[in-house]
């Protein structure tokens, strides 16, 4: 689990992009330590907490020569009647073991540097300057706090007697202090903790957040003269305010979950647009705001104080302009250029507390601010309360249900999991499900069936799809669908790979088994060899029809049909036909209580 997640943070933060594995994965330890120990987001640590070296050529992390071994820190500012402020730092080791000498140098930096926060430093412990200068700040703005220390150890493993070693090291360096901590965390807890990370995104369990915002003009809040009574604030950012934005949600949110969840994109770094984004931020940046259609953020609540310039946002959620927030905070990184990026916002509060409307209400502020792009049916869908079960429906399991393309800065957690395909299983369910073989491969069809369920002003069986009564049933068969494609993939692929017909019937060869063992797929394996003959004996029959009307047969052109699905029902005899997906539906929900 470790590793992978390390080699999400190193693709994803570009971290040591010239080092082997192995120096990637010690370096990427640092910011997971950061993330474990403080309880903060990766966003929020590796701009904030981690000590690496950043390198500006490339945009990336490598390791800092110079941290004095504070491979990271955090400072808490407690308020309350006693205020207290305090000091986490960490060292971190990618092994099952730490020398005796790195404990004693980084329990030394501690005690020699940071706790009488002196600016003459050493070469070698240069960056321990901008550690200290945050102390000192928060130290002003409280001077009558009481300051405390805790010292984290982070690495794979250790044993008792080590333990022992280095926290004797620790008594004899802080001998006579009650300020300061040791705290040891391995393995085990790094697993824990993350399981618990992924569980809380899946879920959405967010935490409030009150956002701070300065904007770049004299503004005042509109209130929406319909029925919804929404406040609404058009303004203009800079790129400062929009690192503000994320590094204080970030603060309280893993990943930018809830920030990122309104967003009916996900963010697609190589796009041609976003990649003249970037050019623009990098190499012209006053222009930004010329080529850019700005963003639409919904909150909770918004303030906007009588100067017309401080702006406080509750629970923000970004519903247009992700490409555009994450391209700002990923390459305008120099305070200069965030100061000289300007965008366009449209801040909109929403005050409902009832959630299904409140998600309409997103739906279509989303819908109606997307309109000059281009948005997929999907991506629409993934917003709904049906789909975020799902997610959590495949999370129960371990995996991670991939929807949307481009999640990637609400996924880094899940980015090397066994992610599903949303798509690839709804092939499998039109299959199984709908009875519908020959449009497995038709995906903007298939989507948009979900899509239709949402349409008002149907009356059809379509729309039991979006009726929350039917979600546990749903969520059970594209549970089920996964273990089929998954079977499909290996035992079925296994057997009848090297047919001629493979890749164009492999779903009517789903069906067959499905029939033939009256739903029991998983373990149809003994009927392989018939369903052989069976098709073969399909083809053949259809191949000799072509010929006597002088019309050529095409395994592409026969398997992507319903004549297949038709010459089958007609061969069992039995009445069946191939039946419409309104039909199908109004079978499923109506027979639920069998299945």
């Amino acid at each position: 689990m470790i590793n992978n997640l390390l080699d999400a943070f190193c693709a994803n933060y570009k971290i040591a992009p010239n080092n082997d594995q192995n120096q990637k994965r010690a370096t990427a330890f640092e910011l997971l330590s950061c993330v474990v120990a403080f309880d903060v987001s990766p966003y929020y640590a590796k701009d904030n907490c981690w000590n690496a070296q950043y390198v500006d050529k490339n945009h990336s992390y490598v390791c800092n020569t110079k941290d004095g071994g504070i491979d990271g820190y955090h400072i808490v500012e407690e308020s309350g009647q006693n205020k207290k402020i305090i000091i986490k730092l960490i060292q971190s080791k990618y092994s099952n073991s730490v020398s005796s000498k790195d404990i004693e140098k980084f329990f030394r930096s501690i005690h020699t540097y940071i706790v009488p926060r002196t600016n003459n430093l050493p070469l070698e412990y240069a960056s321990l300057k901008n550690i200290i200068n945050k102390i000192s700040e928060t130290k002003k703005n409280a001077p009558t706090a009481i300051i405390s220390y805790e010292v984290y150890i982070c690495l794979c493993d250790i044993s008792d007697q080590q333990r022992k070693n280095l926290e004797d090291i620790f008594t004899h360096e802080f001998e006579g202090s009650d300020s300061f901590t040791l705290h040891f965390i391995v393995k085990k807890d790094f697993e824990k903790k993350i399981k618990i990370i992924k569980q809380n995104i899946i879920d959405e369990n967010f935490k409030d957040s009150c956002i701070n915002l300065q904007l770049a003009v004299k503004s005042h809040v509109h209130e929406a003269k319909d029925s919804t009574q929404n406040k609404v604030l058009a303004t203009i950012l800079n790129g400062k305010q929009v690192h503000k934005m994320i590094k204080d949600e970030s603060k309280s949110n893993f990943e930018l979950s809830r920030l990122f969840s309104g967003n009916v994109r996900g963010f697609l770094e190589e796009t041609d647009v976003n990649l003249q984004m970037k050019h623009t931020i990098e190499h012209s940046a006053p222009s930004f705001l010329n080529k850019n259609n700005g963003i639409v953020v919904v909150c909770d609540e918004m303030n906007l104080d009588p100067n017309g310039i401080d702006l406080i946002i509750t629970n923000p959620i970004i519903v247009n302009g992700q490409q555009t927030v994450s391209s700002i905070y990923l390459y305008a990184k120099e305070d200069d250029k965030q100061r000289a990026v300007y965008i366009q916002a449209k801040f909109i509060e929403i005050k409902n507390d009832d959630y299904n409307a409140k998600q309409e209400t997103l739906l279509d502020i989303a819908k109606a601010s997307n309109d000059s792009n281009k948005v997929s049916d999907l991506d629409l869908l993934s917003n709904r309360k049906l789909f975020k079960n799902l997610k959590k429906s495949f999370s129960n399991q371990g995996k991670f249900l991939k929807i949307k393309k481009g999640e990637i800065l609400n996924d880094v957690f899940f980015g090397n999991s066994d992610n599903i395909d949303f798509v690839e299983i709804l092939k499998i369910w039109v299959t199984i499900y709908l009875k519908r073989p020959a449009d497995a491969k038709k995906t903007i069809q298939n989507i948009q069936i979900f899509t239709k369920a949402y349409d008002k002003n149907r009356k059809d069986s379509y729309t039991l799809l979006a009726e929350e009564r039917n979600y546990i049933l749903i969520q059970n068969m594209f549970l089920e669908s996964s273990k089929i494609a998954e079977y499909k993939d290996s035992v079925v692929k296994d057997f009848f790979g090297k047919e001629a017909y493979y890749d164009h019937a492999q779903y009517f060869i789903l069906y067959l088994l499905n029939e033939e063992t009256s739903g029991n797929i998983i373990n149809s394996n003994n009927n392989f060899s018939r369903i052989k003959t069976l098709i073969e004996n399909l083809i053949a029959e259809e191949k000799k029809n072509k010929e006597i009307n002088e019309q050529e047969f095409t395994f592409n052109n026969y398997f992507k049909s319903h004549k297949p699905q038709a010459d089958y029902l007609k061969l069992k005899g039995d009445g069946k036909n191939v039946e419409s997906v309104d039909t199908m539906l109004k079978m499923i929900f109506s027979n639920k209580t069998d299945m």
